[in-house]
């Protein structure tokens, strides 16, 4: 699956590109794979394509993922250092910072991005969102979260974190997008996202996955 990603990846990328990253533990996994193959001989940066998320474990932070892809594969990164989930007073006085503000240059130059998605309530979770909020995404019927941007099973946009960096319509702004997730337990999330139709998408799944679509799409 990883080296499929690799290879879509490899078969599009110009001289100079900058790839957007998000964090999560999925793609954790995808950069410990990445090696030296990847975009080889072409001037990339790898960047997060928005603000980390608060969390303890900082392995799963879009921070750490592009710094760990870009050693990987000897590129060069560009960190966004902002919280994710934050008051828009706060964000409009981060945004006027000249390090934020550079590193927002390099991220609006995004033309790949590679992400995955998560389950509602375990993103909830990692990012703290207050009590309050996850019940109104319960009652919503929120099933996935993808850029800070959380789906019920239709598709519908329910809630959206504030943040530094891309939101859901800046990501469908860009030429291509490759979504890659594995393990059965985000067969809900991804049927979930795949209904909110997004643009330029590349996604790439497992079988167990795949199956349990499937058999969804048939049941409905």
């Amino acid at each position: 699956m990883v080296q499929l990603l690799f290879d879509k990846i490899n078969g599009i990328l110009t001289k100079e590109c900058v790839i957007g990253v998000s964090g999560g533990s999925t793609m954790q996994y995808v950069a410990s794979k990445v090696d030296k193959t990847f975009g080889y001989d072409k001037n990339i940066v790898i960047t997060p394509i928005r603000g980390a998320l608060t969390i303890s474990n900082t392995g799963y932070q879009s921070n750490d993922i592009a710094t760990r892809m870009a050693e990987n594969s000897n590129h060069n990164y560009q960190l966004l250092h902002a919280p994710d989930n934050i008051e828009s007073s706060t964000l409009d006085e981060l945004i006027k910072e000249p390090i934020v503000k550079y590193a927002l240059d390099i991220i609006d130059k995004t033309s790949i991005i590679i992400h995955s998605i998560g389950d509602a309530f375990e993103m909830a979770s990692r990012r703290k969102l207050t009590d309050n909020l996850i019940n109104k995404l319960r009652e919503s019927g929120a099933k996935s979260e993808a850029f800070g941007s959380y789906f019920d099973n239709e598709g519908n946009l329910v809630y959206a974190t504030k943040t530094i960096g891309m939101n859901n319509e800046d990501v469908l702004k860009v030429a291509n997008i490759f979504t890659i997730v594995g393990g059965e337990c985000k067969a809900d999330a991804v049927y979930s996202y795949l209904n909110s139709n997004p643009a330029n998408t590349t996604l790439i799944i497992d079988e167990s996955i795949c199956k349990k679509i499937i058999n969804k799409v048939i049941q409905n």
